[in-house]
């Protein structure tokens, strides 16, 4: 039996100016959403390609670099993504992902009232939070996936069981 080869990667950044503060967000994940483009497949078999969804703040250019195989862009895409979000002591909190839109909010506790997103499409605010306040929402929201094929040789070095390092740079 073949050994499976697995990779992570998730790539966070954020600039401050003295005018004010600026953030942009650039993550990326392997795909495994059971209906996405791996079948919610996580470990991959060499030459098997392994779909990749980078996450980018508007205004972000992205390129992809791999150390082994190819990578190459196929387009962008809308994913549903819901997240456990937590402010504590806190009106506001960060998304994981650059989102496009809110679709729903569902308190698991304490209420701290309407959640809107910010212009950085990265934080969202509840209206009811701030100090000696504490709440966990279920946010449930859309993000703009730009996806990504890696394509490993079937052999590096010789070796059938291998990782390849994926970087994606925003500029």
């Amino acid at each position: 039996m073949m050994a499976s080869v697995t990779a992570n990667i998730i790539v966070q950044f954020g600039a401050d100016t003295a005018a004010g503060s600026t953030s942009k967000q650039l993550s990326a994940e392997i795909d495994g959403r059971a209906d996405g483009h791996n079948n919610g497949n996580t470990s991959f078999q060499p030459g098997q390609t392994a779909w990749l969804l980078a996450y980018a703040s508007d205004g972000l250019s992205v390129k992809a670099f791999t150390s082994a195989g190819t990578v190459a862009a196929y387009g962008s895409e809308n994913v549903e993504i819901t997240e456990d979000i937590t402010f504590a002591g806190e009106q506001t909190s960060p998304l994981g992902k650059p989102a496009t839109s809110i679709k729903s909010v569902q308190w698991m506790g304490t209420n701290l009232g309407g959640v809107s997103l910010g212009a950085d499409q990265v934080t969202v605010t509840a209206s009811g939070g701030g100090a000696e306040k504490v709440g966990v929402a279920r946010i449930t929201y859309t993000a703009k996936a730009q996806v990504y094929g890696l394509t490993p040789p079937l052999t590096l070095n010789g070796e059938t069981s291998f990782s390849i390092a994926v970087l994606f740079v925003g500029n």
